[in-house]
């Protein structure tokens, strides 16, 4: 095997075929192009989170996808959210003292067992896990798990939904992954208004890696300007609904939604806050609604540390920045977003 220059390359001269997957923000696929062009340090990564570029790499030896495995990675960004080479070229140290022992496409056990006593291996939430086998398998063009059909029975109602408990997690995400086939989306939008919140709170969770049908959308939105309504609408709930909605190509009724949320007592609760800036961020690309966000955040109900935090982590996303100062800089701001912004840059300078 010649000299490994990328991940990519590895693959490659070792026979296997991948498919890369942001497991960050949301769980959604990389082209192979855009993440060489990251890989190269020739751009930033797209979606870091934490300072640091997540990955879920489904990989299957030549044209044997039955034997498919995954490979979990992070690896860090510099300040201005490209690769770091240091860290690159650990990592690919390390795959070249794999490849020297033997290692092929064809040896298939040990090339699952990699990461174990590798730094830039981790373990994805459990949620995330059950969202990335579901894609993997549709991804793959094979079945569902064998609890997608319980799931599809619980949100159809057959169950009944005070049995939540019996519905396991990987059926959630296999039925949210596959939103767009037969009558999913609208067993799903006649199920949401009569969800308890555990139930709701798992589905919004995978729904937010999924560009979901127009029915679905409407349904979610309706169901969360019904709890906005209420007397005492209920915070945690609201953000979810907004993370359901975070990849529905439906923008205007998610923007409204926000909008609504951000005018409402619930605007400085930092479930919601959070939930905009990691699962929606691009939305915050609209002058009012970014105005609406920045407010809410100064008055957030966890004080500067939090306002400081958000800051970065947008920042740190590409195309963010620009708008973001923008928008500081606006005469027009509170007293309060004033002072949070002086503090911000204080903190900065230290």
């Amino acid at each position: 095997m010649s000299t490994i220059t990328s991940l990519l390359d590895f693959f490659e001269q070792s026979n296997i075929r991948c498919r890369i997957f942001d497991m960050g923000r949301r769980v959604v696929p990389l082209g192979k192009q855009a993440f060489g062009q990251f890989e190269q340090g020739k751009a930033t990564y797209p979606y870091p989170l934490q300072n640091q570029a997540w990955l879920g790499l489904l990989c299957w030896p030549g044209d044997d996808t039955a034997r498919h495995f995954i490979w979990f990675l992070r690896l860090p960004l510099d300040e201005t959210g490209h690769v770091s080479y240091a860290a690159r070229d650990d990592l690919l140290s390390r795959l070249a003292q794999m490849a020297e022992s033997g290692l092929s496409g064809d040896d298939s056990e040990e090339v699952q067992q990699p990461l174990e006593e590798n730094p830039y291996g981790f373990k994805p939430t459990e949620d995330r896990m059950a969202v990335f086998h579901a894609k993997a398998l549709k991804a793959l063009g094979l079945p569902p798990s064998k609890f997608y059909e319980h799931a599809r029975d619980y949100f159809d109602g057959k169950t009944g939904f005070d049995q939540w408990a019996f519905v396991g997690m990987q059926g959630i995400a296999d039925l949210a992954a596959r939103v767009d086939e037969e009558d999913n989306a609208q067993c799903l939008a006649k199920a949401v208004p009569g969800l308890p919140e555990a139930p709701f709170e798992a589905l919004a969770k995978c729904l937010e890696n999924e560009p979901i049908p127009t029915v679905l959308s409407e349904a979610i939105a309706a169901h969360m300007n019904n709890e906005l309504n209420k007397d005492a609408p209920n915070p945690t709930l609201l953000s979810l609904g907004l993370r359901a909605l975070a990849l529905a190509p439906a923008q205007g009724l998610r923007r409204e939604l926000m909008q609504n949320i951000l005018k409402s007592s619930l605007a400085s609760d930092i479930n919601i806050l959070v939930a905009i800036s990691g699962r929606s961020w691009e939305d915050l690309l609209d002058k009012d609604l970014r105005k609406l966000y920045l407010e809410a955040l100064a008055n957030n109900a966890e004080g500067q540390a939090v306002f400081n935090r958000v800051l970065v982590d947008l920042f740190f996303i590409d195309g963010m920045r620009e708008p973001i100062m923008t928008s500081l800089r606006d005469p027009e701001r509170s007293d309060t977003l004033a002072s949070a912004i002086g503090k911000f840059f204080a903190a900065l300078r230290q």
